[in-house]
């Protein structure tokens, strides 16, 4: 769908502007269910990945190593703790690890 300027919707009729809202809200919707869709096959390939043992702070590694500066600047990369409530939230138990309690410190 092209971009309209607001001159030419004043010079179309009702009709012709209802179909432009409708044709575009259902194109939004068609993408936000693309985008979801694709969100949780992503989810689940980070879950099946974590029940496999691969850490999430691995995961978010390689993630990131795949973005350009500008994304990860941007902030569009996954962090680890990100991908562990992901994974968490569709049954991967927790990783067993984690810090180790200090012994005899004093």
């Amino acid at each position: 769908m092209s971009q309209l300027n607001a001159d030419t919707l004043c010079r179309m009729n009702p009709r012709e502007v209802e179909a432009l809202l409708d044709a575009a809200d259902r194109e939004y919707t068609e993408a936000q269910e693309a985008a979801n869709k694709k969100k949780n096959a992503l989810f689940a390939a980070w879950t099946t990945a974590v029940q496999a043992g691969i850490s999430p702070d691995a995961i978010a590694e390689r993630l990131k190593a795949s973005k350009t500066p500008e994304q990860i600047e941007a902030g569009l990369t996954f962090t680890a703790a990100y991908i562990r409530r992901q994974a968490r939230s569709r049954g991967a138990a927790p990783l067993r690890g984690g810090p180790k309690p200090r012994q005899g410190t004093g």
